[in-house]
Order: C-alpha cells, then structure tokens, then sequence
C-alpha cells in the first residue's frame, strides 16, 4: 500500500508541475511582441503567484 501511496503523490507532484508550466507556456504566448516594462512586472508577479499556488488552487 505504502507504494501505490508514493505513486499517487509523485503523480499528483508531477501533475502539478506539468499545469504550472502549461499556465506560464499559455500566458507567455498571450503577450504582445512589445510589452511595457510595468505589464511585463504584473505578468511576472502572476506567474509567481501560479509558481507557489496548489493543485486546488490551479484547477479552480
């Protein structure tokens, strides 16, 4: 049982790192060509925000 346990959190750890970057890939191809420095700092500090955020948190 302790395996499957294992299993299950590493896919859940992997799911959650595979969603973040699909975000970040998602939201990068959304910016113009020519941002300005003070939209491309807001962009940055939602990304950090999806970088800390949960599973739950990413999916709702």
């Amino acid at each position: 049982m302790a395996v499957e346990l294992g299993h299950a959190v590493a896919g859940f750890g992997y799911l959650e790192d595979m969603l973040k970057r699909t975000i970040f890939a998602l939201e990068r191809d959304s910016l113009p060509g020519a941002i300005r420095p003070r939209d491309f700092r807001a962009w940055l500090g939602r990304m950090d925000d999806v970088a800390v955020d949960t599973l739950g948190a990413l999916i709702g």
